[in-house]
């Protein structure tokens, strides 16, 4: 349908066309049509759909891939964080974990106390976050995208990674701890 501007001002005029064929064809063919009918009309700002979607989502996607920079800076600084206090709880008892040594544990046991203890604190992080987030959630219903705001998919998925996450800040003061030597651990009072 054709409407002179004159009679429906508009402030735009706009054609959206649907075929068959790649977009560069059928926005030619288009162009060549309207200039059978008026060889001087302007045609201007040619877009495929995905292009206008793409336009009218790239500030959305901006906001979120910058959004996705910190919470990977903040998993970084999660990791640094139990880093540092697995590091500091085992260079504290030292002593204790080679008298446990001293009286017949093994690696493999102090390795996993220790990383029982880190993932405890994980777990126990974890279910705090989730617990705040569930309570949040209402403040961010209106911003997301094909996602249900208590999606159990996005939870569990944000637990594992911040699980493993955990687990493998803990991993190294685990071995470390599991290759204390007890006659060192125990004579260095």
């Amino acid at each position: 349908m054709y409407l002179p501007h004159p009679q429906s001002p508009t402030g735009a005029n706009a054609f959206v066309i649907r075929g068959e064929g790649s977009p560069a064809e059928l926005i030619e063919r288009a162009k060549q049509a309207l200039w059978e009918i008026s060889p001087t009309m302007p045609v201007y700002h040619e877009a495929t759909l995905a292009d206008l979607v793409g336009a009218s989502v790239r500030d959305r996607s901006f906001l979120l891939a910058i959004l996705a920079g910190f919470a990977v800076m903040a998993l970084g600084l999660a990791a640094a964080g139990i880093f540092g206090l697995m590091s500091n709880r085992i260079g504290d008892r030292t002593r204790e974990i080679g008298v446990r040594m001293a009286f017949g544990a093994g690696r493999h046991q102090v390795l996993g106390m220790v990383l029982r203890q880190g993932t405890a604190l994980a777990v126990l992080g974890i279910g705090v976050g989730a617990l705040t987030s569930v309570g949040l959630t209402r403040l961010l219903a209106s911003r997301l995208y094909r996602v249900a705001p208590l999606d159990p998919a996005t939870f569990g998925v944000a637990a594992l990674v911040l699980l493993a996450t955990a687990l493998l800040a803990s991993w190294y003061p685990a071995w470390r701890a599991s290759t204390i030597d007890p006659i060192r651990a125990l004579g260095s009072d």
